[in-house]
């Protein structure tokens, strides 16, 4: 009812993705390890936080249940692989009919996590006028090692005038100019990026 604002509202969005990055990453290595044993281990993927100047989530118009709200967060950010995806898609559709713009803009925040996890990003800071991605510290071998020679060269190569490297005190940002007219083609365009740069490293 009213009176229940629900666990999302209550605790936050960024805290429940944390939450649950833990409890996901506890059954990885504990009784469901054989499940996931030929996935990459946990230390080659980051817990990367999306932030957007535009709403995303699960309205309660469109899902009143709070049970139903928290399956679907869970399904939509535990997600291992994109497939997944159109099944959850599916279910909804056949359970709440079309999504509304604002779960969609949720599902595609949820792929992009997805990758830039793989990719080993940090945050994603989508604002209107420019899109921030946080690379991982300087102490990070697994990244600076085997990852960033061959995201300088992608960058270079593809995205010179629209991607720079940013250093902000130990950090090392990349900055997209957002020169997209919509939510969704900035969406579309970093998920592309990632899977690119995901492809090129061999994930």
């Amino acid at each position: 009812g009213t009176e229940q604002s629900g666990f999302i509202d209550s605790v936050g969005f960024e805290l429940y993705m944390k939450l649950l990055d833990e409890a996901v990453d506890e059954l990885k290595q504990d009784e469901f390890k054989d499940v996931f044993k030929d996935l990459p281990k946990v230390t080659e993927r980051s817990e990367p936080t999306i932030d957007a100047y535009f709403e995303i989530g699960i309205p309660k118009s469109y899902m009143p249940d709070q049970s139903d709200r928290l399956s679907f967060y869970t399904a939509l950010f535990s997600m291992i692989k994109t497939e997944e995806v159109n099944e959850i898609i599916d279910e909804l559709r056949d359970r709440f009919g079309k999504p509304p713009v604002i779960v969609e803009r949720l599902i595609s925040s949820a792929i992009l996590r997805l990758h830039a996890s793989y990719a080993l990003f940090e945050r994603i800071v989508i604002q209107k006028e420019k899109v921030t991605i946080v690379l991982p510290k300087g102490d990070s071998e697994e990244f600076y090692k085997n990852k960033f020679s061959a995201l300088l060269d992608f960058i270079n190569s593809n995205y010179s005038n629209e991607i720079k490297f940013v250093q902000s005190k130990e950090i090392l940002k990349l900055e997209v100019k957002n020169r997209f007219d919509s939510p969704e083609h900035i969406m579309h365009f970093l998920i592309k990026f990632c899977v690119s740069l995901n492809n090129i490293t061999n994930l």
